[in-house]
């Protein structure tokens, strides 16, 4: 018999129960209502004391959908629970498992951090609930401070791999549930660590949602510098319905850097700011499928506020003296329009941007088809900002359950006087064959021209790369292998001598999950560990005397453990474990981390 039959049946049962035992009920004399006693009356604030409301579930706030990946085997993609199991502090933590990516830091979690495709630091952008993250602090000269990206605040982050540039897509944290949602985060360890994160989250009957967040962090390193930390607030407010949902949703930062000396001469300054990024959201249409609409109305402002360098500090440490302090604040409004069903999508943009008087928009379409045997898309978009034009198109082809072709091609056109990077083509070629349970895939990826800028936060005496044609290999294994036992590894391989790109580099993890369901049905039990092996060798960085200055070949072990409890994760972690001394930018050791600490969640 279904399972859907027997539950209809179960119910059924349980709700004749008073009725079918006429035994135990046969007996009972009931009295004249006349007679019968008038029960005490119920005060009215107590009347419903010992009452347990049902949870119900509210339709999601926001209907703008996460673009289609066109990866072989798992995809690029990590849900809530999935990105804090990671161990993942920054965005840095998950893009370095991408093959054709290369990330750069110079310290532990408060210190610059960058990343570059086939060695280009333009080509990654940032989406955060539809609003693109620009980087609008001159000191970085127009590239993201990934250590200012607040991953604690999503729900959901998922990687596009076009051929010529990433583009990260991230929802921010949402709730659908009337019972209230509670969850606290401490985490501590060395280099001073502090991590402290709450959340609180509601729906209400009528659809209202209710969320409040916040993170407290501090690091520091007395001796090497590069610690710092910040509180970030996260609000929203706002109503869900069937057809349409309203809200209100804020994120404001307070970030501070301690200076970081180099071994070699110059460091990096101290650094004080405050961002804000809030917006007014109106979404239109079904969830899931049919035509939807949503409108977004976006402020960004950043007030940078960094202490004065002394004198001393600019003669001994070779600081570069400080700017004055910058304000500066864009808005973006954004219209979206799709329609979604059979697999297809297709999906409308307008992005306009206004700051210093100025207005500049953006116009993009994507259309997709998505299926088990064959996905497909393409993308287009003329970007007024930054006077380009941008084209790509990818497409997967799994023609049997363990074999799969995937590939694209990207077209940047440069179209104006403040287009920085030339007309570049770009191409991704994969192949994958799946063994039993993990996919084996290798694939290329090349760009006959790339551009970079500096990266300046570090140094200003790098420069920027010239233009060139790079090409990178790569093969891995991802997915799982048997009985809990996963893999996530690549090796990569560029040309020798190229600026910003090691000539190979490696992540190799073994993971392995369990909820041991045997001896916990309720799920009550979950055990994640992993361990995980990063190489990479020398990278060049340019400079303004000629000649490169070199970063030293890492070998990096990292491992993570954690164990779930009921509604508490116990975690721990520690990166290069055996002190490696190497750097990552030039001049900046990185030194062994450990960490340790706990998420709890409570429903109530």
């Amino acid at each position: 018999m279904k399972p859907a039959r027997l539950g209809a049946i179960a119910g059924a049962a349980v709700l004749m129960a008073p009725w079918t035992t006429p035994r135990l009920y046969a007996q009972v004399v009931v009295p004249p209502a006349s007679e019968q006693p008038i029960p005490p009356r119920t005060p009215p604030d107590t009347a419903r004391a010992d009452s347990v409301k049902r949870d119900t579930i509210k339709v999601e706030i926001g209907r703008i959908r996460t673009p289609a990946t066109y990866d072989i085997g798992p995809q690029y993609r990590w849900d809530r629970e999935e990105m804090f199991a990671s161990g993942a502090l920054t965005v840095t933590d998950l893009l370095q498992r991408i093959p054709e990516l290369t990330v750069f830091r110079s310290g532990w979690i408060a210190t610059p951090q960058t990343v570059a495709h086939s060695g280009s630091f333009e080509r990654i952008r940032f989406f955060y609930d539809g609003v693109e993250l620009d980087p609008m602090d001159p000191r970085h000269e127009g590239l993201h401070d990934l250590a200012a990206i607040q991953i604690w605040t999503l729900e959901e982050l998922a990687i596009e791999r076009a051929a010529g540039e990433i583009r990260v897509h991230m929802r921010s944290w949402r709730v659908d549930r009337t019972t209230p949602y509670t969850r606290t985060d401490v985490i501590t360890g060395n280099e001073e660590t502090d991590i402290y994160r709450g959340f609180y989250g509601k729906r209400f009957n009528g659809g209202q949602a209710l969320q409040l967040a916040a993170q407290q962090s501090a690091t520091q390193n007395p001796r090497f510098g590069g610690g710092g930390g910040g509180l970030s607030l996260f609000g929203r407010v706002g109503i869900g319905r069937r057809l349409w949902s309203l809200d209100a949703t804020a994120n404001r930062s307070h970030f501070n850097r301690d200076p970081q000396a180099a071994f070699t001469a110059g460091g990096i300054p101290p650094y004080e700011a405050m961002q804000t990024l809030a917006y007014l959201r109106g979404s239109l249409g079904a969830v899931g499928s049919g035509p939807w609409i949503e409108l977004v109305a976006a402020s960004h402002e950043i007030k940078e506020s960094s202490p004065a360098i002394t004198a001393a500090q600019i003669a001994s440490r070779g600081f570069v003296a400080d700017t004055a302090d910058t304000t500066r604040s864009r808005t973006q409004l954004v219209a979206t329009a799709g329609f979604n069903r059979w697999g297809a999508s297709i999906t409308l943009t307008d992005r306009l941007r206004r700051y210093r008087g100025e207005a500049y928009n953006s116009i993009s379409g994507r259309a997709e088809f998505n299926t088990r045997l064959l996905a497909a898309g393409i993308f287009a978009e003329s970007d007024a900002e930054r006077d380009v034009r941008r084209a790509d198109a990818n497409v997967r082809f799994t023609p049997l359950r363990f074999l799969a072709l995937a590939g694209g091609i990207s077209q940047l056109t440069a179209e104006g006087p403040r287009a920085v990077v030339p007309d570049s083509r770009s191409i991704r070629a994969e192949a994958g064959l799946r063994l039993f349970g993990p996919w084996l895939y290798g694939g290329v990826v090349n760009s006959d021209t790339v551009y970079t800028r500096a990266p300046s936060m570090y140094d200003t005496a790098y420069v920027a790369a010239g233009s060139e044609s790079r090409t990178g290999t790569y093969g891995g294994v991802r997915g799982a292998i048997w009985r809990g036992i996963g893999a996530d590894a690549y090796f990569t391989r560029w040309a020798a001598g190229q600026s910003y790109l090691p000539e190979y580099q490696t992540h190799a993890e073994l993971n392995f999950a369990t909820r041991w369901l045997s001896r916990f049905p309720r799920g009550d039990f979950g055990l994640r560990s992993w361990v995980a092996y990063d190489y990479r060798t020398a990278v060049p960085f340019p400079t303004r005397a000629g000649t490169p200055e070199m970063t030293i070949a890492s070998h990096v072990v990292s491992a993570l453990l954690e164990i779930r409890i009921m509604r508490a994760a116990l975690t721990y972690q520690t990166r290069n474990m055996f002190g490696f001394q190497h750097d990552i930018v030039p001049g900046f050791l990185v030194r062994t981390i450990q960490i340790y600490g706990v998420r709890w969640d409570f429903w109530n």
